[in-house]
């Protein structure tokens, strides 16, 4: 539960970032609602990758941000 609440915490410092658009902003906020909402982390855990996945294929998103994603993806596959 340690790299979920690690995930969570990752996913609102990024929500809180001023570089990034509003609508990655929801949908990073759509994701940690997932993960804190699900009682079986592992199950939503693909999802969740795909949607970063999206989210971090956007030719416009900031490489930090990007690369951050990616740091989310690496600790959710862990949990799976």
């Amino acid at each position: 539960m340690d790299q979920v609440k690690q995930v969570l915490q990752t996913l609102e410092d990024l929500q809180q970032d001023s570089d990034i658009p509003k609508n990655v902003k929801a949908k990073l906020g759509d994701i940690a609602n997932q993960l804190q909402s699900a009682k079986e982390v592992s199950l939503c855990v693909n999802k969740v990758l795909a949607d970063l996945e999206e989210i971090g294929n956007d030719a416009n998103m900031d490489s930090f941000v990007r690369t951050q994603l990616f740091n989310v993806s690496a600790m959710l596959e862990r949990l799976a």
